[in-house]
């Protein structure tokens, strides 16, 4: 009979971790939900672990700027829910001076390019849009 040690070890080593680069700017596709956040959500609706980075166009996810196309979902309103999934690591590759990383209400932290790679290192699944 495997103790409780071992089952929490399994579990842990079952869980996937995701990384989900995002370097398209928002609202460049025909579609009304927007794949790069319906996968985060998933993946943390799912019980496994994601990591976000905000790279070049990506960025604009984050800006205030940008307006919604009619029939699209609010996607800075959806990065508001990403805590609610246990999301919690959001990184922005960019200077700590950016703007952008203040504009919605969800802790983005800037990083360089160095860390980027260590987190793409410590990943399972690393997708990009």
């Amino acid at each position: 009979m495997a103790s409780l040690a071992q089952d929490l070890l399994a579990l842990v080593k079952s869980t996937c971790h995701w990384l989900v680069i995002i370097a398209t700017p928002p609202y460049t596709h025909a579609l009304d939900s927007d794949p790069a956040i319906d996968l985060i959500l998933a993946v943390g609706a799912f019980g496994q672990t994601a990591t976000v980075v905000f790279v070049g166009n990506g960025l604009n996810y984050l800006s205030a700027d940008v307006t919604v196309p009619e029939g699209h979902s609010d996607t800075r309103k959806l990065l508001k829910t990403l805590p609610l999934f246990d999301i919690e690591y959001i990184y922005a590759l960019t200077d700590s001076n950016d703007s952008r990383l203040y504009e919605i209400d969800v802790a983005i932290t800037a990083i360089d390019p160095q860390h980027a790679g260590h987190l793409v290192s410590l990943a399972d699944n690393v997708v990009t849009f």
